[in-house]
């Protein structure tokens, strides 16, 4: 994750798709009906992949292996 250190990452998502086609999504706090990853804001006193733990736990109940996430998108933002 050499290339994220010098990165201000404010927020992650998670993907995970079942082999069968089918992708963990949660609903919206206000709209049920709209779906979304699970996912949130990054707080500045951890990284990338510990706000993704932690967004994953808090939103589905899930516990992730951190050891098996892959970042496959990362956009710089407007701050750098």
């Amino acid at each position: 994750m050499e290339f994220l250190e010098d990165s201000k990452i404010y927020s992650v998502n998670l993907f995970y798709q079942l082999k069968d086609g089918r992708v963990l999504g949660v609903s919206r706090r206000t709209d049920h009906i709209d779906w979304g990853l699970p996912g949130g804001k990054v707080d500045e006193d951890e990284t990338p992949i510990e706000a993704l733990v932690r967004e994953v736990k808090e939103e589905t109940g899930l516990t992730i292996d951190e050891t098996k996430c892959t970042i496959v998108y990362e956009r710089p933002g407007d701050n750098d």
